[in-house]
């Protein structure tokens, strides 16, 4: 079968060829009848896997869009949900349907190509390297980055350049998509410009500059936009010296520099990010940050560092700081010529809450140093317009998922105690608003040693009505105005857990708004069965919830069409490849529009099996079994442990079979390699997390040998980060594994406290108290714990060949964690080899390292499990 593809052609192709693609790319012939169940996979099988992504539908759905991704190359196809006939367009990015049956794309060629799919006919534009649909849909816009400047387009959607211009520095659509800010090089000036998508596009000029603008920012409703002329050096430090205010309903333009009569004294403008630069709401003012002109030198000393103990932070993140000057949030009311800092020191940090009349502010400084990450604060509400102060809440957790701030402006939810509390902005009143006794609040199964997060973050109802937030099973609203509460969801007694869809807010540093519902409309909820077995989306419209889908798979990617007839999603078991599902809502029909992977009913791929089981201390707990291919319980079989925390909630995780793996870990591989393989749920005690990982990993390893045909005289440990932490703790207190691969690991609790990270550039003492190795205290209160949680402590016990891999940039944990436990395992003649990636971090990221250390894996395994000869590299070396 051959499928020619040219530059102007849209080519149809019929279901055989979807059903036979990876055949395609073999070049194996392939019939629909022939008998499944037959071939052993191979490593020269592995290129016909891909991945699938859903794309979009048309607005009544009678075409759906996707992308097969392979290793080397991407195709989008566009399909007909009524009749046999599919379009593909190679290498084709950023796919979107047109109305009915109008299918857009670009190419690597910078080429847009817009097909009609019911008749097959297609146009090109040239020069195109982004677009979008603007003014409700009925136009394209497109720009083509060249340099430092833009072309920008306006397009009909046949095609058609209705508008064109160069040398754009930058520019921004307004939010309702029917207007754009610009600027443009005009001889040795730069024009700001203004201009609306219509019939005739016409530009007026609102500002000029010696200056390149490029950063825009518009207010909500298009009334007024501020923007900024930015520079950056060679270094990719930006510098800017003004900041412009135009109103449109006035059509003036307001002026923001040093020698403003505004701008307090010492201060100037910091480098504008469009995170700290905002229109108000309101369109009357401006947000943005300050920064002092003095700016503090860490070292006068050239080549000598200081380190001070009594610094707050370390040395690395005052440099820093140091060298960007003191930045102060601040909001500037252009018309009234006032600019008033809202943060009053650097270490202040502003929340600016609802409808911007008021702001959060705490110092972030205050109660470091600390052993918790994200340290406690006390927060102040700042009232914007009289510039008073007062107290909110004292010593409050520093996680983000503890507060929020109403898209209203009324109220600030705030988790403590156990429960979501509800402060009144307006009266300054505070209520309980959910009921820890009637559902609990917490996150399920959260026990690392801090303060307990929320189930989830809350939401609001329009116009700020109710508060919504999770308990471990249901939703509840909580309605101010009367102060009831109302389950809205019957999770609980079924086993349900019941969260909003694609609902979150989108919060920026300073601008933290959450989602807003409108619960007079029907809204998308997804559930699952609290062991993840069963997965799906469901419709709450009136107190009622009806199901939409929901199946024993993972259920993702679900939405309706434009007319919410229709919808799609995307469907997975770990033996099912992803499919793309399309469903008429009014008819209870689905249809399955893709399927991935169809070669893999070629090969017999094992079964997935749920374990449940408990530990020494009767915790239950669950883990997730494969089988081998071509699985015969009358043979034993070797199998693989793989450690990491909980992963329950990976059974209908399908993967596909490939040698690039960030870990080396692949269990689809594995399994068509013979191997049972095996992921266990871990659950910690504060203080020994090591034993507690023997404990769960034992228990979990007796119950999958006592389930199926394993030989317990070839079974494999291995783990990356933390689970290559736990895979050495547990070989080193057990002779149940015979071999064992750990990556990326810490073996040395006492050393890594002291450390300094090279990641986040914080001494890693908040990690071993309060993050995973959860020891709740210093080594200076339980030196012994941190000895008896360290697998260096215990190396002289470790009887396994051990196989240790590592990147030699390693930001996240030190390579001298793994170089430690190599050292150790060196002098006292143990079985192990390191491998030491150059350049690579926490995770291999360059694919021919992904590949190298899978194939090791396989390897090592091979050796130890199946009695194959030990691979060359694994020898000692020899003159």
């Amino acid at each position: 079968m051959a499928i020619n593809y040219c530059k102007n052609t849209n080519m149809k192709i019929s279901n055989i060829f979807v059903l036979c693609l990876a055949v395609f790319f073999s070049g194996t012939a392939c019939f629909q009848g022939q008998e499944k169940n037959v071939l052993q996979l191979g490593s020269s099988d592995l290129s016909q896997w891909h991945s699938l992504f859903a794309n979009g539908l048309s607005e009544d759905a009678s075409w759906g869009a996707y992308k097969l991704s392979y290793e080397n190359t991407d195709t989008l196809f566009a399909r007909s949900t009524r009749y046999a006939k599919t379009y593909a367009f190679p290498k084709g990015k950023q796919g979107r349907f047109l109305g009915k049956s109008s299918f857009a794309c670009l190419f690597q060629n910078n080429v847009l190509q817009i097909t009609d799919l019911e008749t097959g006919t297609s146009v090109e534009a040239s020069g195109i390297s982004d677009y979008q649909p603007v003014k409700g849909g009925s136009l394209l816009f497109a720009e083509f980055l060249q340099g430092s400047t833009k072309t920008l387009f306006v397009l009909s959607l046949e095609g058609k350049v209705l508008w064109s211009l160069k040398d754009v520095t930058d520019y921004a659509l307004n939010d309702n998509l029917d207007g754009i800010a610009y600027c443009v090089q005009e001889g040795p000036a730069y024009k700001v410009k203004l201009a609306s998508f219509g019939n005739e596009i016409k530009s007026i000029t609102i500002a000029e500059s010696t200056i390149p603008i490029n950063v825009f920012s518009w207010q909500p409703a298009g009334r007024s936009i501020a923007f900024a002329p930015v520079t950056t050096d060679q270094k990719g430090k930006r510098t800017n010296t003004a900041a412009f205010f135009y109103d449109l309903s006035r059509k003036k333009l307001y002026p923001l520099d040093r020698d403003s009569a505004e701008m307090p004294e010492g201060m100037e403008l910091a480098p504008i990010f469009l995170h700290d630069f905002r229109v108000a709401d309101d369109g009357e003012r401006l947000f943005l940050s300050l920064r002092g002109i003095a700016k503090r030198q860490l070292s006068q000393e050239p080549g000598l560092q200081i380190w001070n103990s009594s610094d707050k932070e370390s040395y690395p993140v005052n440099q820093i700081r140091a060298g960007e000057g003191e930045f102060l949030f601040s909001v500037w009311h252009p018309a009234k010529k006032t600019l008033d800092l809202i943060g009053t020191k650097m270490s202040e940090e502003v929340i600016l809450a609802g409808n911007q009349s008021v702001a959060l502010v705490y110092d972030f400084h205050q109660y470091l140093p600390t052993m918790s990450h994200h340290p406690d604060r006390d927060i102040y509400i700042r009232n914007l317009a009289t510039g008073k102060k007062s107290l909110f809440l004292e010593r409050f957790s520093g996680f983000d998922e503890m507060l929020s701030v109403s898209p209203g402006g009324k109220f600030i939810a705030y988790f403590k105690d156990g429960d979501w509390w509800q402060y009144s902005i307006g009266s300054g009143k505070r209520v309980r608003a959910s009921r820890k006794e009637e559902g609990s609040v917490e996150l399920e199964g959260f026990d690392r040693p801090s303060a307990p997060l929320p189930a989830g973050a809350p939401l609001w109802s329009t116009a700020d009505a109710d508060l919504l937030y999770y308990d471990q099973y249901d939703i509840w609203k909580y309605t101010a105005s009367n102060g009831r509460r109302t389950r809205l969801t019957k999770g609980k007694e079924t086993g349900m857990v019941f969260r909003f869809y694609n609902a979150d807010g989108h919060p920026t540093v300073h601008f933290q708004k959450e989602a807003m519902l409108d619960l007079s409309k029907p809204v998308v909820l997804q559930g699952r069965t609290a062991d993840h077995r069963r997965t799906g989306f469901f419709l709450l419209q009136e107190k009622k919830l009806d199901t939409l889908v929901y199946k024993e798979a993972k259920i993702t990617g679900f939405a309706f069409s434009k007319d919410r007839k229709s919808y799609r999603y995307m469907e997975q078991r770990s033996d099912l490849p992803p499919r793309l599902v399309v469903g008429n809502a009014a008819k209870s029909e689905e249809q399955v529009l893709i399927s991935s992977n169809v070669q893999q009913d070629r090969y017999d791929f094992g079964k997935t099996k749920l374990l449940h089981y408990t530990n020494k201390t009767g915790k239950p707990m669950s883990g997730i079994l494969y089988y081998p291919h071509h699985y015969d319980p009358a043979k034993k079989y070797p199998m693989v442990v793989y450690v990491y925390e909980r992963q329950s909630h990976r059974l209908h995780d399908y993967m596909n079979p490939s040698l690039a793996n960030e870990t080396g870990f692949n269990p689809s591989l594995l399994s068509s390699e013979g191997y049972f393989v095996f992921r266990p749920d871990i659950y910690y005690e504060t203080g020994s997390v090591g034993q507690s990982a023997v404990d769960c990993v034992v228990a979990g390893t007796e119950k999958a040998i006592s389930n199926a045909s394993i030989d317990r005289k070839k079974i494999g440990l291995m783990g990356a980060s933390f689970g290559g932490y736990e895979t050495n703790f547990i070989i080193s207190q057990t002779d149940l594994f015979s071999v064992a691969i750990a990556g990326s690991s810490m073996n040395d609790f006492i050393s890594g406290y002291f450390s300094l990270n090279n990641n986040d550039k914080l001494f890693d003492s908040w990690r071993y108290t309060t993050h995973q190795p959860r020891m709740d205290s210093s080594p200076f209160e339980n030196w012994d714990g941190y000895l008896k949680n360290s697998p260096l402590r215990f190396a002289p016990d470790i009887k396994t060949p051990l196989l240790l891999w590592v990147g030699s940039d390693d930001i996240q944990v030190s390579p001298m964690q793994t170089m430690e436990l190599f050292s150790a395992m060196r002098i006292l003649g143990k079985e192990c080899t390191l491998l030491l990636y150059e350049g690579e971090d926490h995770a291999l990221r360059e694919k021919a390292n992904q590949r190298n250390l899978t194939l090791k894996v396989m390897e090592w395994f091979g050796h130890y499990l199946k009695g194959m000869e030990k691979p060359t590299w694994a020898l000692p070396f020899k003159l």
